[in-house]
Order: structure tokens, then C-alpha cells, then sequence
């Protein structure tokens, strides 16, 4: 039985959908909430061979119990546009959603007052920071965060770490032209956010993640 070998975490609306479609033209095996689910947790599997990983959100909370070795690809997406996003989660909040639910029950903390985007705004830093946290606390787990704005500089890098190879050229160039299209773009009623009306703490932490103003791009690992 195989193990898992690199999850893709972020939070909801986040593009881990978008990091399937573009790990897989890549041509590594990466599911999307395949292993990571509301209802499940697994990283082991028997039909699996050799190099696999899965993107998903809801891996976040369950780092901690990742094999050693495991590669987290921390992976960022434009602040605001993932929070207007993810804003629709919140009116759901506190209900029998199984997604939301699932939010409730593993963010750190308590959710302060406030309207959905503010809501959706101290999740996002919440649940990045958690991630960090987690990934960061393990000696023997790689991290390596970057942003999907990136995608151009970072996926051969990544490609390199989860096997130890340099990728064939064609293989970059395709996953790139994926990366480029949009996904999941199927939520219309997205709310106008202005990062003004943002809690302070998000702000500053998407400040250093290299935006609104900060330059700071590198990956960590």
C-alpha cells in the first residue's frame, strides 16, 4: 500500500480544483478531495502506486497525522477574490451544510460578529495560518507555499520536489495552458468586497503572502 507523497491545502475557493487539473497535465496523480473529504481521511491506499497526491482544502486540519516525508504544498489565491468566493459559505453557517459544518467544526477559535464577508475574511486568515502552524510544527514534513498568480514560476519547482525530476517541457507547457482557463467559475452571485472593509489581521497576513503592496513572492520551505 503507497502513501500519499504531497496534499495541496488552501482554503475553500481557492483553486485546489484548479490544482488537479493542472497537477494532472503536469503529469503527477493529484485528486481533488479524493482522500480529503468532509466524510474521510486517507493517506494510504492500495491503488495508488508509486507518486500520488490529493488537492483539497479539508486536509488542512489533519496535517499533523500526514507520513513523514509528506510534501504540503500551501497554495494562495488573490485574498479578495476568495473571499467573495467563499462568502456564501457563511450564510450557511451554524446549519446542517456539510461543508460548512465541516468549517465550523475544525477552525481554530471562535467566528466573530459580522457579515458574511468579514466572516469569510477571519476564516481565510484563520484557516492559512493553521495551515502554517501545522505543516511548520513537523520537522519531518516539507512545506512550500505559493500563490496560483505564480503558477508560471512555481510549477516546475513543485513538479521537482514531489519526485525529484525535472519535468519534460511539453508537460509544463500544458499544465500552464491549463493553468491560464478559468475553473469552477460557476457562482455568479459573488458580493463586492472592498479589503478596506476587511478585518486588520487578513489584511496583514495577505500582505505577507505578496499582496496589496508587498513584493515578498518566495516560497517557504
Amino acid at each position: 500500500m503507497s502513501q500519499l507523497s504531497y496534499v495541496v491545502v488552501s482554503t475553500p475557493r481557492s483553486g485546489t480544483g484548479w490544482a488537479h487539473r493542472v497537477y494532472t497535465e503536469l503529469g503527477l496523480r493529484c485528486g481533488h478531495e479524493a482522500h480529503y473529504h468532509y466524510g474521510k481521511r486517507q493517506w494510504a491506499c492500495v491503488s495508488m502506486p508509486e507518486v500520488w497526491g490529493d488537492a483539497s482544502w479539508m486536509a488542512a486540519p489533519f496535517l499533523l497525522e500526514l507520513p513523514p516525508g509528506t510534501l504540503v504544498l500551501h497554495q494562495v489565491r488573490d485574498p479578495v477574490a476568495a473571499v467573495a468566493s467563499m462568502a456564501g459559505h457563511f450564510a450557511l453557517w451554524g446549519g446542517d451544510d456539510p461543508y460548512a459544518s465541516f468549517m465550523e467544526r475544525h477552525m481554530p477559535g471562535t467566528m466573530p460578529d459580522g457579515g458574511d464577508a468579514v466572516r469569510a475574511a477571519h476564516f481565510w486568515a484563520t484557516w492559512h495560518r493553521m495551515i502554517e502552524m501545522y505543516a511548520l510544527s513537523r520537522a519531518d514534513l516539507r512545506y512550500a507555499r505559493y500563490r496560483i498568480e505564480d503558477a508560471e514560476g512555481v510549477l516546475a519547482d513543485n513538479y521537482r520536489m514531489i519526485t525529484g525530476h525535472t519535468p519534460p517541457p511539453e508537460a509544463v507547457a500544458g499544465a500552464l495552458a491549463v493553468a491560464g482557463t478559468r475553473y469552477n467559475a460557476w457562482r455568479a452571485d459573488k458580493p463586492a468586497v472592498d479589503p478596506a472593509d476587511l478585518p486588520g489581521h487578513m489584511l496583514d497576513l495577505a500582505r505577507a503572502y505578496g499582496y496589496y503592496g508587498n513584493d515578498n513572492k518566495e516560497a517557504d520551505g
